[in-house]
This record gives structure tokens, sequence and C-alpha cells, in this order.
């Protein structure tokens, strides 16, 4: 996680000093990570208790948890609490639509708080670091290509688990020369992290393992899901050299500007570090490989499946880490035990989570009352949307956009000893595709 709120109020400290704090900053932990257990006990057994304990441990961690969010959140938080009104003063039956809308909003925080762990272990991978070192100090027209290709093919494969994966390996290549070349890196960060989103926000117009392709044709009556999956695979392929040139512009004005500041790199080049590239493959193949399984014993979305097996994939890499730590002849305290990793996965990684998973589960249950209370049908017809074409719907929708996405950095100091990092902002953003 960034060490700044998007709204710029730094967040509090986990594991405040008072013994009410301490008590609090518990039960806060145990509340999401039996949220969490509600959720995938709710998703693949449909336990209507295990889905009403969940929506109970979110209401319960948004009221103790106060000191982890900021003004965006709880500006999120009156939106929510408004329609929430509304509805229950327009409505004659209200509680099955807020049931409904609490059941969303606990499986976006869910998805968010699980799929956010694999920072972690990205955060502390030293193949992780190797990859984006060498990543980094490629020439610039070929690094764009490769992570937008990348982001893109692995998006298709494990949607949200892309971020958490390359977003470490991007973030932890530049700090590598950050050192060395502070002004280049700044550039190079910024570039790389564009990449990365770009590739990634464009899967959701066409890729099978993508929501909206399984809704719109649900949605939109008459649409033909074989032509909107054509049109958006074409858009996303121009995406592609369109961003290249995007890329290739901004890089231009920053070496003219470095140059100006005498602050040119030196181009120094690394080899192909092939040892780290088979070991975070291996760990991207065991993800994919789970998910697929996960898939076909169960018959889940890939969504679904991403969320018990990025907590599984985690913890199996920090245990590999800390045995390799132990092998170099580490200290405990400083390779990092498995079992204190472990319990700093829960008590610090996953609170930190939180205000980024109120954000996407806000946005989920405001979406779903605000469905319920304005009646979809009744504005299409208002605005006289029968007369468009379903592709033509399809195509004046909005691109994906902002807000920038809180999965691309690893954890700051203190969530595992991983080192402090800014909040990074970049053209698009995935969130759109959340719901």
């Amino acid at each position: 996680m960034s060490g700044e709120h998007a709204s710029g109020e730094a967040p509090a400290t986990v594991g405040p000093s008072t013994a009410p704090g301490a008590a609090l900053h518990w039960l806060l932990c145990a509340g999401l990570l039996l949220l969490c257990a509600g959720v995938l006990v709710h998703q693949f057994t449909g336990f209507r208790a295990a889905a009403l304990t969940s929506s109970a441990c979110l209401v319960l961690c948004i009221a103790i948890g106060q000191r982890q969010i900021g003004w965006r959140e709880r500006g999120l938080l009156a939106a929510a609490l408004s329609v929430t009104a509304v509805a229950l003063a327009t409505l004659p039956a209200p509680a099955v639509l807020v049931e409904q809308s609490l059941q969303r909003a606990v499986f976006l925080a869910a998805f968010m708080i699980l799929i956010a762990l694999l920072r972690v272990g990205a955060g502390g991978s030293s193949a992780v670091l190797a990859l984006g070192d060498y990543l980094t100090r490629q020439p610039p027209g070929r690094r764009y290509l490769a992570i937008h290709t990348g982001s893109h093919a692995m998006g298709v494969l494990l949607n949200f688990g892309t971020l958490s994966l390359f977003g470490p390996l991007i973030v932890r290549g530049v700090e590598a020369t950050r050192k060395d070349e502070p002004a280049a890196a700044a550039v190079r960060e910024q570039r790389q992290l564009s990449a990365l989103m770009r590739g990634f926000s464009w899967v959701i117009a066409w890729s099978p393992t993508a929501v909206a392709q399984a809704l719109i044709p649900v949605a939109v009556i008459g649409a033909d899901p074989l032509a909107l999956a054509g049109m958006g695979a074409a858009v996303a392929a121009a995406m592609l050299p369109l961003g290249w040139l995007n890329d290739r512009i901004v890089g231009r004005r920053a070496r003219r500007r470095l140059a100006r500041e005498g602050k040119l790199p030196t181009g120094l080049r690394r080899e192909f570090p092939r040892a780290a590239a088979v070991r975070f493959s291996l760990v991207c193949l065991t993800l994919i490989g789970g998910c697929a399984l996960v898939v076909l014993a169960s018959g889940v979305t890939v969504i679904v499946a991403l969320m018990p097996m990025a907590p599984l994939v985690t913890l199996a890499w920090l245990r590999v880490q800390a045995r390799a730590a132990r092998r170099a002849g580490k200290d405990p305290d400083e390779g990092g035990s498995f079992a204190a990793r472990v319990r700093e996965l829960a008590t610090v990684s996953i609170p930190h989570s939180m205000p980024e998973a109120l954000t996407l589960a806000t946005g989920g249950y405001c979406g779903l009352m605000l469905a319920g209370l304005l009646e979809p049908a009744r504005v299409g017809a208002w605005l006289h949307l029968d007369r468009l074409p379903a592709e033509a719907i399809y195509l004046l929708a909005p691109p994906p956009g902002p807000p920038p996405s809180p999965l691309a950095g690893p954890p700051r100091r203190g969530a595992l000893g991983g080192p402090s990092w800014r909040r990074r902002r970049s053209s698009s953003s995935p969130f759109s595709a959340a719901c």
C-alpha cells in the first residue's frame, strides 16, 4: 500500500500503543478475517448465514476502523448511507435490496483484501526485484510493449491478480535505480505504471473471463456476444500502438528536460536474470493452475477462484522466502521467520488494505442500491435507448478510467518490512472492471 491516502490524509498507524486502541485493532483484524472467511463460505456453499455474518463484520469493521480510512472513504460511506435512507423511506420492502447490496459490498471488500495479499509475497521476493531491475533498464520502446502485452495477457487469466504481481515488480525495479538516477527513475516509474494500467484495463473490452462480457448481453437486449467481443478486441488492439506512441512522446519530452538539467541516465544494462524469471514464472503458473483447478472442481468464475488461491499462493511464497533466508544464514529478525511474517500478514497487511477494500465495497453497494431505486428499464425508456442499436450503446460507454489503482504498489514499511512507497497515479484504472 501507499504511505498516503488518495485524499491526501496520512493513514493512522496500525498497532496503537494504548490498551483500548490495541483491543480495537485486534478486533478489526479478526473482523476482516471473518469477513473474508464468510464470503468464501457463501461463494462455495451458498449458506445465507455466512453471507449475513460477513455483512455484519463489514459494518463492525467500518465502525471500529475509522482511524484507517480517509476523506475519500468517508465520502463514499456518506453516499451509501444516503441511498440507504432513500430506500428505507421510499421502497415498500427495502430489506431485500439492502441485503443484496451488502452481499455485493462484502464480496468486493473480501476480493480486494485477498488479492492484495499477493503484494506481500512480491514485496519480499528477490526474483521480483531482479526482474524489475532488468525490465527498468530495457530500451523504453521494447519495455512498453513487454509491459502492455504482458499485463493484458495475464489480465485475461488472473484479473486483479495481475496488478498485485506486476505492480511490485515495476516499483521495486525502479527503486533499485533511484539512488543512482533519481530524476530518470521518476519518469521510468510513471511510464511503466501507465503501460501496466493500459494493458490491464482493456482486458474488460473483450476477454471472456471478464464479468462485463457475461453481463452486457443479458443487460442489453439484442447484443451479440461475439460482435461485442470482436469490437472490444479491435479497440484493445488499437490501444497498443496508440499507447506506445504516447509513451514515446512522453519519453522524448522527459529526455529533453533531463538533458537540459544534465541528468540523462547512463543506460546501464543488466543480463537477463534467468533464475529469477523461472521462480517468478512458477508463482504465476501455480496461481493460474490453482485457479483452473478450482474452476473445474466447483464451477465458480475465475474471479471467485482467485480469492482462495491468492492467500494460499502468498503463504507458500512467504514460506519459500523464509526458507531461503534461513539457508543464507540470516537471523530470523533480519530475514523474517515464516511465523512472524504470517502474523504480520494478518495484523498489518490486511488492515492496511481496508481503505481500498472499502472504496470498492461502497461503490458496489451504491451501484446496486441505485439500480433498485431508479429502475433502469424506466430510465432507459425515458432516454429512448431502445432506439439505439446494442452495439452503439456498447461503443458509447466510457472506457476504463480513474481512480488510480492501489494494487500496483507493494506494502509500505511495517508491512512485512518492505520499504516506504508513495502513491502512484496512472492514466487508467481497472476499478471500473470490478463490478
